[in-house]
């Protein structure tokens, strides 16, 4: 008879089966997966739902949970099924910022190949990180499929409908409706069902209609054709290349202000031309066959005024206003302003036609002779006087006569574009606020740092350190700099004394570093004040369109420091002994001191996100960015610091900003830190490997399953 005590085994029936873990998969999926299991087979107790989840764990995820549950080891009983599960959701699926999930989302379109129903499964995943509410998040998940389901009947039969009739599920319906409309015609035409991979590039199952003939437009015509491109012509730039690659991708057009195109390619701005007075063409002769193009006569469309360039020649002693277009094969005079000013000029018989883009021709009313000055230019020209109510034009064959200034013209072209207008508002800031730009070392108003040290301490004094003779020079020039801008001073006794560390900057100088770890730091009396967060500097340019970057020059020497604390910031150099009178980098309070007075200074204004010396100022509209701009100024200005021009950037589309590059659109990498990391030699000590691993963890948002990919290497 055993002696062994009788176990209440739970039955196992076996229902399903458990998969391992794979690594990189989504553990709180598998979790649910898991979960489902137990339920089918019965499955109550922690104890057994443990051994199970542990024993269909990889070994490096395996020991990522026994090193996550340290000190109390994975046997003991105390440890929960649901303890383990909750901290390996935390670890392996770390929350996504908010801002990067909507960036994703917002760019996420259907792939080639890609079924609606699977579009809509990835747009429904990528909305769980978004943090929208559930009225947003059927509004933004309807918008998405709209703009990035890529197919022109889907979308057609979408935008037929009015919004608030057109619910994420209606068009989610109709547009699986319309993808099983493209199977059933292609089965019945091709005796085959069609494979859905092939449906997202397929506008239509039936023949393709052969292209109509390209009528040639006259800046067009004697350039190569369509086949000589090789079918590469780009309608964002009417350049001679692929839409895909156009530098103009991400351009905004002048004239219409959309994204992906430029106003030489604006379709609206061809339109609207057309509509306002047909261009003319100039002729040789009756035939009409001369490709030579007078220009069209935009100055009558007012959404395009502010792009006309005007030219004021003397003429026959008249001063006449002259529209600049460098289209223009002729220069043309209206009948009107004819006959008010050279009325008693007599006209000669025009040799030439000129005729619109329907082929009605334009017989001018004859030509005249005239004398011509400008800017000390004399020329004897001709002029052709024609029926039209359009502004005079300055045209070609006087350009070839005439010297005009043509860095001038460009200047006063871009001034009078969105960004050219910016410019000059920017530039009239900068102007009234150039104390803040203007050289020297600033001094901060109504604040000094103060350091303490541990009481009782002893002091520390150190000798100088040797400096290699190549760089003595140098040296010795910076502190010279140093002293007569009033941030050292020189002493001939200290109790305490730091060695220096030269460091040389790209440029070729030195910059003089005290090396406060070995004198000050272990007995100083450090002060806390938290820096700010990356995910939080970011989430709060939420909605910015442009962006302007400060720099503030030699911030912390900006920041004078206390009698008694100036003795702790002694430096011992080959040329004697030096204090500084200002906060100095290398005190290990110094971040924190500085930080809290910046946020001070910078309180309450909107838009406005600054780390240590780097400031960042955006705002929704430009006004509101101009305004928050202006705040930021006034207030360095007040406070008398000064900011490093050469090193500002105003009104960008996008700037670099803590190792990001940031837009309109999102968050970026920067090519200068991914270059870092992939050139980074390999770990060969702990050391080396903790500063590996957190320069990539830098980028760790970028990276899905990051601590995955971690522990698996």
């Amino acid at each position: 008879m055993s002696n062994e005590p009788d176990v209440a085994a739970t039955p196992v029936r076996n229902l399903g089966k458990v998969q391992k873990f794979i690594v990189g998969a989504d553990f709180e999926a598998y979790a649910e997966q898991l979960d489902f299991f137990f339920v089918a087979n019965g499955v109550t107790d922690s104890k057994q739902k443990k051994a199970v989840l542990l024993t269909n764990l990889p070994t490096e995820t395996y020991q990522l949970a026994k090193d996550l549950m340290a000190p109390i080891l994975l046997r003991e009983d105390s440890l929960t099924y649901d303890t383990i599960v909750e901290r390996l959701q935390k670890q392996l699926k770390p929350q996504k910022s908010a801002l990067v999930a909507r960036y994703e989302f917002d760019n996420r379109s259907r792939n080639a190949g890609e079924t609606v129903s699977q579009y809509v499964a990835v747009l429904k995943h990528l909305a769980t990180d978004c943090k929208f509410n559930d009225a947003m998040r059927l509004e933004r998940l309807r918008d998405r499929l709209v703009s990035g389901i890529r197919d022109k009947r889907m979308m057609s039969e979408l935008l037929k409908l009015k919004l608030e009739d057109l619910t994420f599920d209606i068009a989610v319906a109709k547009c699986i409706a319309i993808e099983q409309s493209y199977k059933d015609v292609e089965a019945l035409q091709g005796g085959k069902e069609a494979n859905p991979v092939d449906l997202l590039s397929k506008s239509k199952l039936s023949k393709k209609p052969k292209p109509k003939k390209e009528v040639k437009s006259p800046e067009k015509r004697g350039s190569p054709s369509s086949k000589e491109q090789g079918d590469r012509s780009c309608y964002r730039c009417l350049g001679n290349h692929d839409h895909k690659s156009c530098p103009f991708l991400k351009e905004k057009c002048h004239h219409c202000n959309k994204t992906g195109h430029i106003a030489r390619a604006c379709k609206a701005k061809k339109r609207e031309t057309q509509a306002a007075h047909p261009p003319i063409h100039y002729a040789d002769s009756d035939d009409g066959d001369s490709d030579d193009y007078l220009g069209s006569l935009e100055v009558n469309n007012v959404s395009d005024k502010d792009h006309v360039i005007w030219v004021n020649p003397e003429v026959q002693g008249r001063v006449i206003k002259m529209e600049l277009d460098t289209g223009s094969a002729v220069s043309v005079l209206p009948y009107k302003q004819y006959k008010k000013h050279f009325g008693h000029v007599k006209l000669a018989k025009s040799l030439v036609t000129l005729k619109t883009y329907t082929g009605q021709k334009i017989t001018p009313r004859g030509e005249m002779k005239c004398n011509v000055k400008f800017r000390g230019q004399e020329k004897e020209l001709t002029l052709q006087v024609v029926e039209t109510p359009g502004p005079a034009l300055f045209g070609r064959n006087w350009l070839s006569q005439i010297q005009l200034n043509w860095g001038e013209i460009k200047a006063l072209k871009l001034s009078k574009t969105p960004q050219g207008v910016m410019q000059q508002k920017v530039d009239q800031l900068l102007q009234q606020y150039e104390s803040v730009f203007s050289e020297g070392v600033g001094t901060l108003k109504g604040h000094k740092a103060d350091l303490k040290v541990e009481e009782g301490c002893q002091p520390s004094f150190h000798k100088p350190r040797q400096v290699p003779y190549a760089l003595r020079p140098k040296v010795e020039a910076e502190l010279t700099r140093l002293e007569k801008d009033g941030i050292l001073s020189k002493v001939e006794y200290s109790e305490w004394a730091t060695p220096i560390v030269p460091v040389v900057k790209r440029n070729g100088s030195v910059r003089v570093c005290g090396d406060f770890k070995v004198s000050v730091n272990p007995v100083l009396l450090t002060k806390q004040y938290p820096l700010p967060r990356i995910e939080d500097i970011f989430a709060n340019l939420a909605g910015g369109k442009h962006f302007s970057k400060l720099d503030l020059r030699q911030a912390y020497h900006q920041m004078e420091v206390t009698e008694a604390s100036k003795k702790f910031l002694t430096i011992n150099t080959h040329k004697g002994l030096f204090k500084y009178n200002r906060l100095v980098f290398g005190i290990s309070s110094c971040l924190a001191i500085w930080q809290r007075v910046i946020d001070q200074v910078l309180q309450g204004i909107p838009g406005v996100q600054c780390i240590l010396d780097d400031m960042i100022v955006s705002g929704k509209t430009n006004e509101e960015h101009l305004k928050n701009l202006e705040s930021v100024l006034k207030r360095l200005q007040d406070a008398g610091l000064k900011a490093n021009k050469e090193k500002c950037e105003f009104f960008r589309d996008r700037v670099q900003f803590c190792g990001h590059e940031i837009e309109k659109e999102g968050l970026h990498k920067t090519q200068e830190k991914i270059e870092a990391v992939v050139s980074a030699p390999r770990p060969e000590k702990v050391s080396q490997l903790r500063s590996f691993l957190g320069l990539v963890n830098y980028y760790n948002r970028f990276l899905p399953n990051a601590s995955t990919h971690f522990t698996s290497c």
